[in-house]
């Protein structure tokens, strides 16, 4: 094996376990760790700002943090010499985690990846002087910041041959405006005789009055949509059965055009969004920022400017009905996201 990685990241939607297939298929030892993310760590936003400033000091949160990642270290498993330091945005980090890999390797190098905001909820940027790299997913980050802007990667579909059996896919958790878009597609599909797989995955509430109980409440306290409404669960679009990365991604090259939208408070291209580009698809999506990257056309992306028209629009159906092959330059443009070459950018 070739020179060794610490790889810190978070489980959602097994992401990481492509990078670190990715990174031992380019010769590199990887250990793996799942870090914590502590609610009373000062810089934890939805966690610390709610309940720390009540019940604990920022000084004791940090010893705790610090004991922990010291703990870490000194384990059979992680007591090593390593290269690289890899972290996927990074919660409840300690610079103790950084000397005591500096102390083993003075030429350690170490990079940060943000696949969500310093303004939702951590200030990742707390961390940054202490890393060697850091790059974002999210514009605003980028220019507030002033570090690399590098959306998600897309995998390699070299492998996968699928025929195009779908006219309109999309999959997601009901959040923001996503309900209302994902109805109102679904609804024009079945008038215009489309085939469409179009799905908002929530988990079947246990009990229904409890459920509408406990929304009932939380709408009251929080000024911002935290909960499913309860006339959700009488949507036909909505869904109790989840999709696997995989299943996901071939539902995406079986299908013409993929639905996206971004959540309320980023402006970063989703992962799913950079699927459904890697792979050459049509994309309708509400992101409106996607339109200042080099590799936006009209042609493959429509960008959701008003909710309520734009289904009416001729722009809307002469984007349905154009065929779409990715022109050469734009191929070469994406290329640099592809997993293997967004790996290379980043520990290069």
């Amino acid at each position: 094996m070739g020179k060794k990685v610490l790889f810190l990241a978070p489980k959602v939607a097994n992401i990481y376990l492509d990078i670190i297939a990715e990174l031992e298929r380019q010769q590199y030892e990887v250990d793996y760790f799942e870090y914590k993310s502590y609610k009373l760590d000062p810089h934890y936003l939805k966690g610390y700002v709610k309940y720390g400033r009540v019940f604990t000091s920022k000084l004791v949160s940090s010893y705790f943090i610090k004991k922990d990642w010291i703990k870490f270290l000194a384990s059979d498993t992680y007591n090593k010499v390593y290269d690289y330091l890899f972290v996927i945005d990074g919660y409840s980090l300690h610079p103790c985690l950084f000397e005591i890999l500096r102390e083993r390797n003075p030429q350690l190098k170490s990079i940060n990846y943000l696949f969500d905001t310093c303004r939702s909820n951590y200030e990742f940027n707390v961390h940054f002087p202490y890393f060697d790299k850091v790059a974002t997913f999210d514009i605003e980050d980028s220019r507030k910041f002033g570090i690399k802007l590098l959306p998600i990667f897309y995998p390699n579909y070299k492998q996968i041959n699928v025929s195009q059996d779908i006219d309109l896919f999309g999959l997601g958790s009901d959040i923001g405006v996503r309900f209302r878009l994902f109805s109102l597609l679904n609804e024009y599909s079945k008038r215009n005789n489309l085939n469409s797989f179009i799905r908002i995955f929530h988990r079947p509430a246990k009990n229904l009055k409890q459920y509408k109980w406990k929304y009932r409440l939380v709408e009251t306290l929080s000024s911002q949509d935290v909960m499913t409404p309860p006339e959700h669960f009488n949507s036909p679009i909505i869904t109790g059965k989840s999709m696997s990365t995989s299943d996901y991604q071939t539902m995406i090259l079986r299908s013409r055009v993929i639905i996206d939208s971004n959540a309320p408070h980023q402006d970063g291209l989703t992962a799913r969004f950079m699927w459904a580009l890697g792979a050459g698809r049509k994309i309708i999506t509400t992101n409106k920022a996607v339109s200042e990257y080099d590799f936006y056309t009209p042609e493959q992306i429509f960008v959701v400017d008003d909710i309520d028209t734009f289904l009416k629009t001729k722009e809307f159906d002469d984007f349905l009905k154009s065929p779409y092959i990715m022109p050469v330059q734009i191929k070469s443009i994406i290329e640099v996201y592809r997993l293997d070459n967004w790996i290379r950018t980043l520990l290069r």
